[in-house]
């Protein structure tokens, strides 16, 4: 019995063929077969590359390419992202869009998970107690550029 893949892969080459009904008939008769379904699983293989000698390719679809979103923080995290937002104002190092807090994602990343490369953190899967320290070590470098240029009053 073909598998579902195999019966898909037919009827997609037959389809993509522009193969009328009685020819397809045809093609399976030399299979001994009324119906792609009661072939066997080497015979199906062997009707796709039948239909492969004839000319037909199968297409890969193109793959799904899922829309990067930042995941929406908890209730009780978002005091903690929207001061760190405030903070990359502060700092110039807010971005645009879905990279809006990517200076985060890499101090959350460096803080947290430097010895794991291929690790994908976002700072609104950090714990509060890591948001705090975020907001910390954002704190300490505002006031080091401060103390490197201060204001003239």
């Amino acid at each position: 019995m073909p598998t579902r893949a195999q019966l898909a892969m037919i009827h997609i080459a037959k389809k993509a063929m522009a193969m009328d009904d009685d020819r397809y008939r045809a093609v399976l008769g030399r299979f001994g077969v009324a119906s792609s379904k009661d072939l066997t699983g080497r015979q199906a293989a062997a009707l796709i590359d039948l239909f492969g000698q004839w000319g037909w390719r199968p297409v890969t679809p193109p793959r799904k390419v899922e829309a990067v979103c930042r995941p929406a923080p908890a209730m009780d995290k978002t005091r903690y992202i929207n001061k760190i937002i405030q903070q990359l104002k502060q700092l110039g190092r807010l971005g645009q869009g879905q990279d809006l807090l990517a200076y985060a994602d890499g101090i959350a990343h460096e803080m947290f998970f430097r010895d794991q490369p291929n690790v994908s953190l976002s700072v609104e899967h950090c714990t509060i107690l890591q948001l705090v320290k975020i907001i910390q070590a954002l704190e300490i470098h505002i006031r080091r550029l401060r103390n490197r240029n201060p204001v003239a009053e």
